[in-house]
């Protein structure tokens, strides 16, 4: 998620928390029971899928925070960057593979910003 330190600093910690629940909780539909969803910590989750389904999670979950994430009748846009890792071409070691994910997605939250 991008811009998760501003709902916590606006609004606190307990709305922050309503938001990441209801983060999760619009995602969780767009995952099969063959994908895992793991929080890393803070504002990053990792989901592992097929790759096969890569492209339709990501416009599954794309289309699901496109209207704001509803926390306590407040309704709050979500902004959120993508890094992909593919296994084995991007690597074959989780570390290498989340590795690769997070320069992705920096390199996302960047064209995000620059795009307005």
């Amino acid at each position: 998620m991008d811009k998760f330190k501003n709902i916590n600093d606006t609004y606190g910690h307990q709305v922050g928390d309503g938001f990441l629940l209801a983060f999760v909780q619009r995602i969780l539909p767009c995952l099969s029971g063959a994908d895992v969803m793991f929080r890393l910590g803070g504002d990053e989750f990792l989901i592992v899928c097929p790759h096969a389904r890569l492209r339709q999670r990501l416009a599954d979950i794309d289309a699901a925070l496109r209207a704001p994430l509803d926390v306590n009748g407040l309704p709050l846009p979500c902004f959120y960057s993508v890094g992909i890792a593919v296994y084995p071409e991007d690597g074959l070691q989780p570390e290498t593979l989340l590795q690769y994910a997070d320069e992705r997605m920096y390199e996302d939250k960047k064209r995000r910003q620059n795009d307005g």
